[in-house]
Formats: structure tokens, C-alpha cells, sequence
């Protein structure tokens, strides 16, 4: 593996920071707070994209133009980090369909449709 330009949206984006860790060690630490600043959602883009969250629901909200991804260069350590999050996700069966889409960008390098037709993910040659 190598690293790579990966395409994230603003859901894409907020679910990354919500699976990063809040310990670890040093190490670990680093890497996520380098993820995080990378995908972070700054004000301009909270503006742009009309961010709002459901005072209820506390479902987060955004126009279609926060569905455009932006591609983002993730470190080969980075990337592992994200795989190994997500598989440990997985195996505890807590893959979601909001992080169902990022474990199909950092982990499988296939994605399967509701048509069972199979395509490589981009990226991921």
C-alpha cells in the first residue's frame, strides 16, 4: 500500500473524526490528530455548505453541494490507521451505513452494488 488521494464528502469527513481515537499511545495520538486537522470542517466551509445540526435528532445536516467528495492525500500510516479502526468496527459489527462508505475507501478494494455487479474502488490499484 502507498499513499493516496481519497475522495471524503462532509458526511465522509465527520464520520472520520467521530471513529478516530480519544487515547492511545503517542504514536496513535499523532496520527489522528493529523487526520483530524486534515478533514476538519473549518467555518467558511460550515457556511458554504450550510452545516446545521438537529437540535433533536442531533443529525447533522448540509446542503447537496457538501455531497461533492474533495479528494485528501491520507500517509500510508494514516491509511492503516483508518483500515485498522474500521476492521475493528466491523468485527464488533458496529459498520453502519454512514461508515459503510469509508470502509469501502480505506479497507476493501471492491465494492459490491444492490445489483451484486462488482467494481473496483478508486484508488485502490
Amino acid at each position: 500500500m502507498k499513499d493516496m488521494k481519497i475522495g471524503l464528502n462532509i458526511g465522509g469527513r465527520i464520520v472520520l473524526g467521530s471513529i478516530l481515537p480519544r487515547e492511545g499511545s503517542f504514536l496513535t495520538l499523532g496520527l489522528a490528530k493529523g487526520i483530524s486537522s486534515k478533514v476538519f470542517i473549518t467555518a467558511d466551509e460550515q457556511e458554504k455548505y450550510e452545516i446545521t445540526e438537529d437540535k433533536e435528532t442531533h443529525a447533522i445536516n448540509y446542503n447537496k453541494e457538501g455531497l461533492k467528495e474533495i479528494e485528501f492525500d491520507f500517509k500510508i500510516k494514516e491509511i492503516e490507521l483508518i483500515s485498522k479502526l474500521l476492521i475493528e468496527l466491523d468485527k464488533q459489527e458496529k459498520i453502519d451505513i454512514y461508515k459503510y462508505p469509508l470502509y469501502v475507501k480505506f479497507v476493501e478494494d471492491e465494492e459490491v452494488d444492490t445489483n451484486g455487479k462488482t467494481t473496483k474502488t478508486p484508488g485502490r490499484e
